[in-house]
C-alpha cells in the first residue's frame, strides 16, 4: 500500500504522532541510536499538537491506515509554548538572512519528520533527503 500525506486533523492522527515521537526522544534512544537514526528533542503534549494544527497544517505520512511520519510546524508565535524551544528563537531573533534580520521576514519552524522502522526498511530515514527508486517521498531539512 502506498503512503498517503495527509493534514493531521483528527485525534487519532495526533496521538498516533505522540506515540511515534515517544519512541524518538532523546531520553528513549541510546548514545549509538541516536548518532545512527537521530532523535527527536521536543515533546509535545495533545493540546499542543492541536494548537499547532489550529495555526498551522501538520503534515502526516499514513500507510495502512497508521500514522509512519510526521512533520511539525510551528509559528514563531507559539515560541512560549515550548519553553526548550526558547533558545532556538533566541538565536533566530539573532540570526541574519540575505543581510536582513531574519525576525523581518515571515517564516515558521519545522521539526524534522519522525519516520516510522517500515519507512525506513524502504530506505528512508529521518533527517534524509528524498533517495530516487526506494520509494521514500519524505523529505526533511533541519535548521
Amino acid at each position: 500500500m502506498e503512503i498517503v500525506f495527509d493534514v493531521a486533523s483528527t485525534e487519532q492522527h495526533f496521538a498516533q504522532i505522540l506515540h511515534l515521537q515517544t519512541q524518538n526522544l532523546c531520553r528513549a534512544l541510546t548514545a549509538e541510536q541516536q548518532a545512527q537514526q537521530g532523535f527527536v528533542f521536543a515533546e509535545h503534549t495533545m493540546p499542543l499538537l492541536q494548537m499547532m494544527a489550529a495555526h498551522l497544517p501538520q503534515v502526516v505520512a499514513i500507510r495502512h491506515g497508521k500514522v509512519i511520519g510526521y512533520n511539525l510546524a510551528m509559528p514563531v508565535a507559539m515560541k512560549e509554548a515550548m519553553p526548550s524551544l526558547i533558545p532556538m528563537f533566541t538565536e533566530f531573533e539573532r540570526s541574519t538572512y540575505k543581510g536582513r534580520p531574519l525576525a523581518t521576514y515571515q517564516f515558521m519552524v519545522g521539526d524534522r519528520s519522525a519516520l516510522r522502522k517500515i519507512a525506513e526498511d524502504r530506505g528512508c530515514s529521518a533527517g534524509s533527503t528524498m533517495k530516487p527508486g526506494t520509494g521514500c517521498p519524505l523529505a526533511t531539512s533541519s535548521v
